[in-house]
Parts: C-alpha cells; structure tokens; sequence
C-alpha cells in the first residue's frame, strides 16, 4: 500500500517535472545537470527538473567534455544519449595549419638609367608641331578664300560707298573682310606655336643626346642654347635662336 500511494504521488509530480534520463557512451563518466552531481556513469536512474532551463555536463579523463543548455518542461520526459570522444580523435581531426612557403624574394629590377631624349616628349613635340601647321596652313585656305570673296564683293560694288545704314551687299562685305582679318591672325599664330614646338623638341633632342654617355660623337661635342623665342607682329610670325652649336 505505500508503494502503491508513493508510486501514485510519483505521477502526479511528473504532471509537473520534467523526467530526464542520460546515457552514456563510456563508463566512468561524471555526470552532472544544473547544480547537481548524480555520478557516474551508466546513469540506472531519472532525474526530475522543475519547468525551465538547466544544463548538462559530462566529463572524463582523455575525453572531450559535454556541455548542453536545455529546456525543461512540465509533463515532458527526455532521454539524453551523449556520446563522448578521446581527445586524441579530437587532435587528430582538427587539421595542422602548415607553414608557407617562403618565396624567394628577387631583386628590384634595375632601372635603366639611359639619359637619352625621352620617346614620348618627343612624340608629344612632333604632335604639336603638326598640329600647329596643320591648323596654320588649313586657316591660311580658308582665308585665302575669304580674300577672293573680299575682292568679287568689291568688285561687284564698284565705286558704291558703304555707309550707315549698311545695305545687304555691305553687310556681306564687312562680315567677309573680319572673318579674313580673324583667319589671318589665327593662321599666323598656329604657325608660330607650330614653328616654336618644331625647335623646342628639336633643341631638346640635341641636349638629351649630349648628356647621353653612350652617345658616341655627340657626347664630345658641346650645344648650347641661350635663347628661343617668338613673336606675332603685323608682318607675320618671327622665330629666333641663339647659341653655339
């Protein structure tokens, strides 16, 4: 009859705990949930938790330990099966980073130190130089053919005076005149920046080729450049150049 009674106040406790059992994959274990230590194991018992969290630890020598934080809940009951591994296993499958390998570290590449003109300041001369032509010489066509309008215009005037108010014919005769003034103008100053490249790269080439070492000839002779200069004037464009070659 006491059985009886306590096996019925077991049930009507476990409405209201959590059952919890643990097994264990070695002998000898320590096992332990919430503050509790219940032994080793195999475990041959239940243990019973209120409704909440708890955690479970399982530790041997040469074993990695467990450790789980678990819910309990009223009316439920939990088989836990733990399996244990030897540290050894652990180790072992935990690959060994490997040292790299060192590379050998090369040398900077030794700069070539040849003073010869540079390539590309030469390119950049050459460029500006036919440019500058180029736009002189198609400026100087379009002006020539303003120049012939001027003069059919004029002709086709006679001996008519433009003044104020300026007849239709005027007009087109004035806008002809200052379109050849402006080609004019522009023509002879692309020449002359043209011209003004033309020697600058030309001067420069001499100079880097006589600094240049393994220059042959050109590095026993002697160049120097005092002054180049340009000017626009009413006659056209005036380029100079002094110095001893």
């Amino acid at each position: 009859m006491d059985r009886a009674r306590m096996v019925e106040s077991l049930k009507k406790a476990e409405a209201h705990l959590e059952r919890v059992t643990v097994e264990v994959n070695v002998e000898g274990a320590q096992i332990q949930i919430g503050d509790v230590d219940l032994g080793q194991s195999p475990m041959r018992f239940a243990w019973y938790m209120e409704p909440g969290s708890y955690e479970v630890r399982i530790s041997k020598a040469g074993f990695v330990a467990f450790s789980e934080t678990r819910l309990a809940r009223a009316g439920n009951a939990e088989h836990l099966r733990v399996n244990l591994r030897p540290i050894v296993e652990e180790e072992a499958a935990v690959p060994v980073p490997s040292e790299p390998a060192v590379e050998p570290v090369s040398p900077p590449p030794q700069v070539d130190r040849h003073s010869g003109p540079n390539p590309w300041v030469l390119a950049a001369g050459g460029v500006l130089t036919a440019g500058g032509l180029a736009a002189g010489l198609t400026l100087s066509l379009f002006a020539a053919d303003n120049a012939d309008k001027v003069q059919q215009l004029g002709d086709s005037l006679g001996t008519t005076m433009c003044r104020a108010p300026l007849s239709g014919e005027c007009l087109e005769l004035s806008d002809a005149a200052a379109a050849h003034d402006r080609q004019v103008r522009w023509a002879t100053v692309s020449f002359a920046l043209g011209a003004a490249a033309g020697v600058s790269t030309l001067l420069y080439a001499l100079l880097a080729s006589s600094a240049d070492p393994g220059h042959g000839a050109t590095a026993s002779s002697s160049l120097e450049a005092r002054s180049v200069g340009v000017a626009v004037e009413d006659g056209g464009p005036r380029l100079w150049v002094t110095g001893t070659f």
